[in-house]
């Protein structure tokens, strides 16, 4: 079972859920995952309102991801929003 990020620039990336080493979750607007894959990676989530979405991906339950559209306006305020996503390749030990 996997999981796809999809960025704003058209970029889709998918990551095994069997890789996934940590879910780390800062606060409501920060979701950060590590990865035992090889590479090591460690992908950057940012948003607002997204302790459910880690919840989600800590019982294996999100298909994709996507980066919200700047342009789009009309989203409530309280809704979950994913502002930007970074994966970044961790250097060998």
């Amino acid at each position: 079972m996997m999981f796809q990020l999809r960025l704003h620039d058209g970029t889709q990336e998918s990551f095994p859920y069997g890789d996934i080493r940590r879910i780390r979750c800062r606060d409501a607007g920060s979701i950060q995952l590590e990865t035992f894959s090889s590479p090591r990676t460690v992908v950057t989530i940012e948003g607002r309102h997204l302790q459910e979405l880690a919840a989600h991906l800590g019982n294996a339950l999100i298909l994709w991801i996507e980066e919200t559209d700047p342009r789009t306006v009309d989203r409530p305020e309280q809704m979950p929003t994913v502002t930007r996503i970074r994966v970044e390749l961790l250097p060998k030990d």
